[in-house]
């Protein structure tokens, strides 16, 4: 029993190194990376993609955030032309906290 906090935390990390690989995957064409988001998770994906090979270029701004609106969330990419993969994908817009791509 004194085993099973440290397996429920590995399993967490592991869960969370799998999300972060798919959110990086999902990020892959972009310039410009915009991350917002509440406390560690913030930190966690930056360290995540600073570690991919030009990276750190790419992160434009890093900014707590807990609750946006759609309007809070895509201020940043005002004016900005959109790419294709986002234009196909319905735009930018708030996305389920799950990660199963699918829009609130």
């Amino acid at each position: 029993m004194a085993d099973e906090p440290n397996r429920d935390a590995r399993h967490h990390a592991q869960q969370l190194r799998r999300y972060y690989r798919k959110v990086v995957g999902a990020l892959r064409g972009a310039d410009e990376i915009y991350i917002c988001g509440p406390g560690e998770a913030r930190t966690e994906l930056r360290k995540v993609i600073e570690a991919l090979p030009n990276g750190a270029a790419r992160i434009r701004a890093v900014q707590p955030a807990d609750k946006m609106t759609e309007r809070q969330f895509t201020s940043p990419t005002r004016g900005r032309s959109t790419s294709s993969r986002v234009r196909e994908r319905g735009g930018p817009g708030l996305m389920h906290r799950c990660g199963c791509g699918r829009r609130r």
